[in-house]
């Protein structure tokens, strides 16, 4: 049952719509839709992902896998939207007493790499550690975060997470199945990203 409690005239519409245009302009305020004006409704995608269906006093389209294209044209990562994302699965995972199936796939691709990486024999897991605020690498014997890490290993693990974090949060249905997303990964100066392994 979608209902919305209060309705717009046109030129509220247009002044919503205009609004994003004008936002620089001193002097001039803009508007957006109230609390009371959106109506939500959510889905369940994954095992800890729901997806968001708003519904708006005028129409107006909005793609809900934008999020997992936030800051992909920045010179770096998003750390926090990662991280805050990391604590976010957690406590998911806390509350439903179960591991979160596009987070634990996640963990997995940035194991398999710094295994891949030290071209050992060791089985690394990854995990996000509170008490540190980061994510860590265990092999069995030592503990190590990633901020501790070599500038040249973190570049490489952050993109590695990076790329796999918005694979899970574009399609989180595909739960622990994530490196079966397809798509196209564009990197800028790829020289600056190259290790020897």
């Amino acid at each position: 049952m979608k209902t919305v409690k209060a309705r717009l005239s046109i030129l509220e519409a247009l002044a919503i719509g205009l609004s994003g245009y004008i936002t620089g302009v001193r002097d001039v305020d803009g508007r957006n839709f109230t609390n009371d004006e959106v109506h939500r409704d959510y889905t369940r995608r994954g095992d800890g992902s729901l997806s968001e269906d708003v519904s708006l006093p005028v129409e107006v389209s909005i793609d809900a896998k934008i999020v997992g294209y936030v800051d992909t044209f920045t010179d770096s990562s998003n750390r926090d939207l990662f991280l805050n994302w990391c604590v976010k699965m957690e406590q998911i995972a806390w509350q439903k007493k179960q591991e979160i199936r596009e987070y634990e796939a996640v963990k997995k691709a940035a194991a398999d790499f710094m295994k891949y990486m030290d071209d050992s024999d060791l089985d690394y897991t990854v995990s996000y550690d509170r008490q540190f605020e980061c994510i860590v690498f265990d092999d069995g014997k030592n503990i190590t975060p990633i901020i501790e890490l070599s500038a040249g290993y973190q570049s490489l693990i952050w993109m590695v997470l990076d790329i796999a974090y918005r694979m899970a949060v574009l399609n989180p249905f595909l739960l622990d199945d994530i490196a079966k997303t397809s798509g196209v990964v564009l990197i800028d100066e790829l020289d600056m990203h190259l290790h020897p392994r």
